[in-house]
């Protein structure tokens, strides 16, 4: 029998990407210059024929390893239940340990078992390669894999050839199948992201763990926000070439680039091949790489759309005042942030959206509703677009005033995309409190069953997104934020902010959510001026925080301040006289007339023949109640 042979080669036109698929192992072998003793393809002993199941039993014992990890376990299980699919009756899987090896009765063997023909075949080094393979050796049925995600190769393998269809009375593998897959260069020592390419051995020094980047919201169990998808590995002491050499290996398995970005010393990459969508990244100041696999990561042209203003259209850039409670409510102090972006073609972009019903009651909600249809121009009956959902962080008073909203005026709006990145509670030691889940929770379920289609994008560092004419440009992530053992290296949550620039050709707005000083000194350490300088600025964390050097390098012409000046003493443990040095210090830059408080007034800001022109102005909040004076 002819062995099947699946590989992938690179032919490079252009910079793209030719993947040919062969089925023929002297063909192969001719092309990449190898003989089939180097690629290790026929190492695999012959047999007649295996008996697996007949007579309404088990021809033969299932050996697993005794100590399998939980994702071999997994495997195991799929491959039972396939088993009693085609048969009928749930075979015994006996532990290799307890009943010890036996040459003379028929076995399958499934996992790195303690039999000797579970061991590494001949032709793969153990140090770099990854492989999978399903074949018969003497009495032995083997399906294995170096790697759990290897070994989900080898099941479905032998599922899909020998599993499927209708409930038979009799399996027997009459040829071996004699599969063997070898992926070169898919490990090296601390390697841990098993499915694809390992950053090639050099002077560089790889993260001890993978950071567990956490799921969409969309995507999160009922068990809450320790789901992993996003695997995070840190490169550390690299350079551009050991970078380049990596996206080449990419290349040679078959991704190809989705798009490609280049900001300052920093390179960014999105590949997909089919199957998994790859992040990489480059700084070149920090001599940084990062790899991240995200398994429910979609293209940005895929998530974005685009629309080019007619004449007297234009994106107008917004902070909404936010009713301001006296005292605390779920736990949190009087802060709250709503900011809307009108794009130029009537839809809106949300950012955040205040607190529960401390700011948001129902008049506030009302007002809000009033607000969005009278920018827009949308009529009583109209459905207006919310093009996009920007979540900054995940705290409650940044997201959950305007679950509140939707839930009240859900038949005004369309909800078609989410732009987020939430860590899990691991990433940040817990903190978050259960109301505080428990409302990611809603926001899951809400979206679910109210806006089907709504699609969510976990954003990283490098992507530039189209909304209608506003261009978001990602500059940080938590994911950025990473230690040499891949653990978020902060104590402060607001760390997790996502930071977006945003800019429709005429204005730009840059976005930074409660961002602290160790994101500033990691967005700092990447870019300049060039890249930061922005028309107009959010004041990080209500102004509780001040950074300075962001601040100086964005050198805004408006601050929209997501505070008001009018309870800055009741704002945490703050005193008048230090939220009035940050205040002056921002002050410096803008100028006094420049700077607009989301506590106390309502303000809109576009570009009118090139000059920064305030558009909307409204004093005062609407929905305030008698607790807020």
């Amino acid at each position: 029998m002819k062995k099947r042979v699946f590989q992938y080669f690179k032919i490079g036109v252009s910079g793209l990407l030719a993947v040919l698929m062969l089925t023929s192992c002297s063909l192969l072998d001719s092309l990449l210059g190898k003989d089939t003793e180097e690629t290790g393809e026929n190492n695999v002993a012959q047999s007649e024929s295996f008996s697996i199941f007949a007579d309404g039993k088990y021809q033969c014992k299932l050996i697993a390893p005794g100590l399998a990890d939980v994702e071999a376990t997994e495997q195991r299980n799929v491959l039972r239940q396939a088993f009693k699919s085609k048969t009928g009756v749930t075979p015994a899987f006996e532990k290799d340990d307890a009943v010890g090896a036996d040459d003379a009765s028929p076995e399958i063997l499934f996992g790195q078992t303690n039999r000797a023909q579970s061991g590494y075949p001949e032709g793969v080094d153990r140090d770099t390669d990854a492989y999978w393979m399903v074949a018969i050796e003497g009495n032995k049925l083997v399906i294995n894999g170096s790697d759990a995600y290897q070994l989900s190769l080898a099941v479905n393998y032998f599922i899909e050839s020998y599993l499927t269809g209708d409930v038979v009375e009799r399996i027997e593998v009459s040829e071996n199948p004699n599969k063997l897959e070898i992926s070169e260069d898919f490990t090296r020592p601390y390697w841990q992201i098993q499915n694809i390419p390992a950053y090639p051995a050099g002077k560089n020094q790889l993260s001890t763990g993978v950071y567990n980047g956490g799921t969409t919201i969309l995507n999160m169990t009922a068990g809450g926000r320790n789901d992993t998808s996003a695997e995070v590995h840190v490169i550390q002491r690299t350079d551009a070439e050991e970078f380049s050499a990596y996206c080449a290996l990419m290349e040679r398995y078959g991704y190809v680039a989705e798009y490609e970005n280049t900001i300052e010393q920093s390179l960014y990459l999105g590949y997909y091949n089919g199957e998994h969508r790859v992040y990489v990244s480059f700084n070149g100041k920090t001599g940084t790489a990062r790899v991240c696999l995200d398994p429910e990561g979609m293209s940005v042209s895929e998530f974005g759309y685009s629309y080019t203003p007619k004449a007297g259209e234009t994106s107008v850039f917004y902070q909404y005042a936010i009713p301001m409670a006296d005292g605390t409510g779920n736990g949190h102090p009087n802060c709250g942030m709503l900011l809307v972006v009108k794009c130029a073609d009537n839809s809106v972009i949300i950012v955040d959206g205040g607190d529960g019903e401390q700011q948001m009651n129902d008049a506030a909600l009302a007002g809000l509703n009033d607000f969005l249809h009278e920018i827009t121009g949308a009529g009583e009956n109209d459905t207006i677009r919310i093009a996009a959902w920007y979540v900054t962080h995940y705290h409650g008073d940044h997201i959950h005033g305007f679950l509140r909203f939707l839930r009240a005026y859900k038949q005004s709006y369309s909800l078609e995309r989410i732009i987020a990145n939430i860590p899990t509670l691991d990433a940040v030691n817990g903190y978050g409190t259960s109301w505080e889940n428990k409302l990611i929770s809603d926001w899951q379920s809400f979206v679910k069953n109210n806006y089907p289609s709504c699609k969510e994008l976990k954003v990283h560092a490098g992507q530039e997104l189209q909304i209608a004419d506003v261009k978001l440009q990602v500059l940080y992530t938590h994911e950025d934020l990473l230690n040499a053992k891949s653990e978020f290296n902060s104590t402060d949550s607001n760390d997790t902010s996502t930071v977006i620039r945003m800019d429709n050709g005429k204005i730009s707005f840059m976005v930074l959510g409660d961002a602290n000083t160790r994101t500033q000194s990691v967005i700092t350490a990447a870019f300049g001026e060039d890249t930061l300088k922005s028309d107009i600025m959010q004041a990080p964390h209500h102004l509780i925080y001040h950074l300075e050097t962001i601040n100086y390098r964005v050198l805004p012409s408006i601050a929209f301040i997501p505070q008001s000046e009018e309870t800055s003493n009741s704002i945490y443990v703050e005193s008048g006289t230090t939220y009035k040095y940050k205040l002056d210090k921002l002050i410096a830059i803008v100028g006094e007339e420049n700077c607009y408080f989301g506590g106390s007034e309502t303000v809109g800001i576009a570009s009118i023949d090139g000059v920064l022109t305030k558009v909307y102005h409204r004093d005062g909040v609407v929905g305030k109640n008698s607790a807020q004076g």
